[in-house]
């Protein structure tokens, strides 16, 4: 199932389904975390911890770089992060990890 199954779906990106670690960084603190799905506006990951929805944070997507993000919800262990500043930077990091796959 994709984006496309969902003609009036809200993204503005189309997200390609990964399994990859990374970090949540945030006020002097990380959570580990695993990312589900990615597309150049966000992300939705799994991890531990309760985060404060429109919280900033910075996603670690080691060896690849960091994303400025926002909480975008939460549901038990899943977020959705949106990505925020440059987007062709965000894009270009999610290239690099489609093609690392």
């Amino acid at each position: 199932m994709n984006d496309t199954d969902f003609p009036h779906s809200r993204r503005k990106h189309s997200r390609n389904s990964v399994l990859f670690k990374a970090k949540i960084l945030f006020e002097n603190q990380s959570i580990d975390c695993e990312i589900l799905d990615i597309s150049a506006g966000g992300a939705r990951v799994r991890g531990e911890g309760q985060l404060e929805h429109g919280l900033s944070v910075i996603l670690n997507l080691d060896p690849f770089g960091e994303i400025p993000c926002e909480i975008a919800w939460q549901k038990g262990i899943n977020l959705g992060i949106k990505f925020q500043g440059n987007p062709e930077e965000a894009a270009e990091i999610v290239l690099a990890m489609a093609v690392y796959k």
